[in-house]
C-alpha cells in the first residue's frame, strides 16, 4: 500500500520540480526530492492508507461485475447473529 502514496507523490514532484533540478548532481537531486517527498507521504498520505484499505476491501461489488456466490451457512450462522434458520 505505501507505494499508492510514494510512487504518484515522486511522478507528481518529478513533473513539478524536475526540470528545475537537471543542474544538479543526481544523488543531490534524489535528496532534495526525498526531502520534500518523504514529509508528504508520511504525514499526507500515509495516515490515509488505512482508510483506503478498508473501503477497497470492504465494499460492496456492483451487481453484474461478479458471479453470485451461495453464502458460507456457518458465516451466515455465526454466534453474533442466530436468525431463526439457524436455531437447533
Amino acid at each position: 500500500m505505501i507505494w499508492v502514496a510514494v510512487f504518484p507523490t515522486l511522478t507528481v514532484l518529478n513533473l513539478a520540480i524536475g526540470d528545475r533540478l537537471d543542474s544538479l548532481n543526481p544523488v543531490l537531486r534524489t535528496f532534495v526530492l526525498a526531502t520534500v517527498a518523504i514529509p508528504i507521504v508520511i504525514y499526507g498520505l500515509m495516515p490515509q492508507l488505512p482508510r483506503l484499505r478498508v473501503h477497497l476491501l470492504t465494499r460492496a461489488p456492483r451487481s453484474g461485475h461478479f458471479r453470485h456466490t451461495p453464502i458460507d451457512q456457518s458465516r451466515r450462522c455465526g454466534p453474533q447473529a442466530r436468525p431463526p434458520s439457524c436455531r437447533p
